[in-house]
């Protein structure tokens, strides 16, 4: 007889998850029959998208973690924004697991680039990896800041966030502006997005008209697992490998003990707790 502990739904999310919503709950596993095979888990991840997942879930239902991949900054900027020497780079959510390493693909590119995260100590962080800019945005005018950095205007957005954030710079996007939509945190928790993030970009947030006549913005959302092929991801993954090897690449990871704290992690993702990848130590 196998005990686990797993994470069950008590309650379905509405808004902000809540204490109450979620219940740790003991399981006696079956023991593995010809063929299967019993895997211990020993460290779990916790990302942001599993406040949409749940939304796909039901009570007594398992709470269903999902890795988010290296190559989800990898091809989301690299194949979407198609970044050029000399061109500038804005990130927000620049300081987590994606943007962090977006913000330095950016640089190995010798791109210019402007990070937003919530707090000093990130900003930091940012600085040390060579973003030109790390501002906290909680002590910032947007608009300001960005005329000051970018007065030429921005060439990419790399959008962990969504929100008004967002439609202020698109406001600052130049001609031809690319626009990579990874995430759209700001939203997960007003139960506007249902799904995983395949709606048209116009349903995400409010993009201003005279953006759009006049910019001729390229603005795409993508699904990482869908839209390239394994020949793709190995050669993904291996350009990341030699650029970690090189010193090219950091990363940070906010670790915590235990899988009875792994919703107190999980909740953390949306008060920006995490600096890097947020893990669970089982």
């Amino acid at each position: 007889m196998i005990r686990s502990k797993c994470w069950k739904v008590k309650k379905m999310f509405d808004g902000i998850p809540k204490d109450d919503d979620l219940e740790l709950v003991d399981e006696i596993l079956p023991d593995p029959k010809d063929g299967e095979m019993l895997i211990e888990a020993l460290y779990l991840s916790v990302d942001p998208y599993m406040r949409i997942v749940l939304t796909e879930s039901h009570i007594g239902g398992t709470m269903i973690g999902e890795q988010i991949s290296r190559l989800t900054a990898y091809f989301g900027f690299l194949e979407i924004c198609k970044p050029k020497k000399g061109e500038v780079v804005v990130i927000n959510g620049a300081a987590g697991a994606i943007g962090s390493l977006v913000g330095q693909i950016a640089k190995i590119k010798g791109c210019k680039v402007i990070g937003f995260a919530g707090d000093d100590e990130k900003c930091k962080w940012m600085k040390d990896l060579g973003f030109d800019f790390a501002y906290n945005y909680k002590k910032v005018i947007l608009d300001d800041v960005l005329k000051k950095s970018a007065p030429d205007g921005i060439d990419c957005f790399f959008d962990n966030v969504g929100g008004d954030f967002s439609v202020t710079v698109l406001q600052h996007m130049n001609s031809l502006g690319r626009v990579s939509i990874c995430g759209i945190i700001s939203l997960y928790n007003t139960n506007k997005v249902h799904s995983r993030p395949n709606e048209q970009p116009k349903d995400l947030y409010p993009i201003p008209s005279t953006v759009m006549d006049s910019k001729q913005l390229i603005i795409s959302t993508y699904d990482v697992n869908k839209k390239w092929s394994d020949e793709q991801w190995k050669e993904g993954e291996k350009q990341i490998a030699e650029w970690i090897r090189e010193g090219k690449i950091r990363y940070r990871e906010t670790i915590t003990d235990g899988i009875e704290n792994m919703y107190t992690a999980f909740q953390g993702l949306f008060v920006g707790s995490n600096i890097g990848k947020a893990l669970v130590k089982c």
